[in-house]
């Protein structure tokens, strides 16, 4: 939802999420301790909006891990790391 759009209201996520309010504001928190969504108060309310940055650092590092994991092909007899 925060996503799609450039900023987003409190009272728009909690009306569109099927979670309690409690539990959307503690994503919230912890995507903020992130540093991944950023809130300004307007009024009373808060707004939310996603910072690109840690995302496009994330889906590089995500890439360069995939990049040089070896070839994973699971089997039923295959051996678990140790």
């Amino acid at each position: 939802m925060l996503a799609a759009q450039a900023e987003c209201s409190g009272a728009e996520i909690f009306s569109g999420v099927p979670l309690a309010q409690s539990t959307i504001s503690e994503h919230l928190r912890v995507l903020k301790d992130a540093g991944i969504v950023h809130a300004r108060p307007v009024g009373a309310s808060m707004v939310y909006c996603v910072d690109s940055a840690p995302l496009l650092e994330l889906t590089t590092a995500i890439g360069s891990i995939a990049a040089s994991a070896p070839a994973c092909s699971p089997t039923p007899n295959s051996e678990a790391c140790s």
